[in-house]
Formats: structure tokens, C-alpha cells, sequence
């Protein structure tokens, strides 16, 4: 079993990172779905950010708005083997 990202959805996390990092000096989060392939592997896909509090060393994604997003990805993707990634940078460190 393997896990892997494409470019595209990497870069989009590298961005989110860079951005918070550039503008605020902050670290964020952000969450993703992994998906079970036909080999077995898990692809790691569509990340996004959501409201959360963030600071230097720390993010807190909004449980409001992390429900939310539970709900429509089980929705999206009800036919498929899936699970939750929870991503985050680390600013400067």
C-alpha cells in the first residue's frame, strides 16, 4: 500500500502554507480526502481550508465548519473507499 498526491493538489497545500506564512507568520490547516485506488493506495486529493484561529506555532479548524465539510464530502463521495486527512504547515519551523 501507498499513499501519494498529485502536483496540482500538492502545490495547492505548498500555497495555502506559503500564503499564511508570507501575510500572517502563522501556521493553518486544512483537510483533504483520501481515496482507495483499484491497487489498494490511497490518494490524497482536494484539499481545502476552512475559518479557523491561527497562530505561530498552532491552527484550530471551526468545528462548525469542519462538520459542514464531513457532511458534504460523505455526501460527494459515498461510492467510494475514503477517509480524512487533516494537513498543516508549520511556518517557519
Amino acid at each position: 500500500m501507498e499513499v501519494y498526491i498529485n502536483e496540482k493538489d500538492w502545490n495547492t497545500i505548498l500555497n495555502y502554507a506559503k500564503y499564511a506564512e508570507n501575510s500572517m507568520g502563522t501556521e493553518i490547516g486544512g483537510m483533504s480526502v483520501v481515496l482507495e485506488d483499484k491497487d489498494g493506495d490511497w490518494k490524497i486529493q482536494d484539499p481545502v481550508i476552512m475559518k479557523q484561529e491561527v497562530g505561530g506555532g498552532s491552527c484550530e479548524l471551526d468545528k462548525a465548519e469542519l462538520a459542514e465539510y464531513y457532511s458534504k464530502m460523505e455526501i460527494k463521495y459515498r461510492n467510494h473507499n475514503m477517509r480524512f486527512c487533516w494537513w498543516h504547515s508549520h511556518a517557519s519551523m
